[in-house]
């Protein structure tokens, strides 16, 4: 009928149970076992059996968290849930009151509905405006830099390996969809990507 069969789970009277599930229902990602996961989020070396939550934790699944907010790629064929995680990465962090979002669809998609609601500048899905906001972020995390940089000449040793946040300032989280469709339209947005991922870590 309308049902598919599930790898079979052995239980404790030696059968074999084979469950089946509507077949109408597609999970676009499958956390129900770590090992199985196409994208591993976290420290992996937090994984001892179970994950560990920290009060830095953004919550994707009850089982499933993303530990720190650092550079991420996330690529996968066609319908393996990209956007999906991502939206889920969007619906947690926008929550969050330290944290600022901005949004890049060079492809007009999935990001696009969205964009209305961050305000100007924080959108984009067109080449000049992707490039300038890029650049605007990188003089954001110059200017970061150089006043943390001022602020740890004042305090030396107080903020030795701690980030933006510690400092004060709010996480600055850029989702970038499609950026390979970006990129083979205009390459000129190179050396302002390399800047922030030099600078985007530490300034936040």
């Amino acid at each position: 009928g309308n049902y598919k069969m599930t790898n079979p789970i052995l239980d404790e009277n030696g059968w074999l149970n084979y469950p089946l599930i509507d077949g109408s229902y597609k999970p676009r990602l499958d956390f129900s076992n770590y090992e199985k996961m196409a994208v591993m989020l976290g420290n992996p070396h937090e994984f001892n059996g179970i994950l560990v939550k920290n009060s830095d934790a953004v919550p994707l699944m009850e089982n499933l968290v993303l530990t720190h907010l650092d550079h991420m790629l996330i690529t996968a064929r066609t319908g393996f849930g990209k956007t999906f995680l991502a939206l889920s990465l969007i619906a947690e962090l926008g929550w969050r009151d330290n944290t600022i979002l901005y949004f890049l669809d060079p492809k007009h998609s999935d990001l696009a509905s969205f964009g209305k609601f961050l305000g100007a500048g924080r959108y984009a899905d067109d080449t000049k405006s992707i490039n300038s906001i890029l650049h605007n972020l990188v003089e954001i995390m110059q200017k970061r830099y150089e006043a943390m940089t001022k602020i740890n000449d004042s305090e030396p040793g107080r903020f030795v390996g701690k980030t933006a946040s510690a400092y004060g300032f709010d996480n600055i989280v850029i989702f970038f969809d499609e950026i390979s469709a970006h990129l083979s339209a205009d390459k000129s947005c190179l050396a302002d990507l390399k800047q922030l991922m030099m600078l985007g870590r530490q300034a936040g």
